[in-house]
């Protein structure tokens, strides 16, 4: 759960398949306006910068986190807002 005024970084990704290519894309979240590359290892995440229509929940508070490697599946997570 992210607090309201808080601010989260994903700041590496540990797995034995971890190397060149690895993504990690908060859905709801551009960490470049000027280009989404989908990218957002080593941004600065704030709540008031998630776009509410992207959540997965009718609360709008629940968001998905997808971690690639080389455009292939690594794993899934979730993150809560307040």
């Amino acid at each position: 759960i992210l607090p309201r005024n808080a601010k989260l970084k994903f700041t590496r990704v540990l797995s034995e398949q971890t190397g060149k290519g690895v993504k990690v894309n908060l859905k709801g979240f551009v960490c470049n306006k000027d280009y989404n590359d989908g990218q957002d290892l080593g941004c600065e995440i704030i709540k008031k910068d998630m776009m509410t229509r992207l959540a997965i929940d009718k609360d709008k508070t629940l968001y998905s986190i997808e971690i690639t490697i080389q455009e292939k599946p690594l794993g899934k997570l979730f993150l809560k807002v307040e």
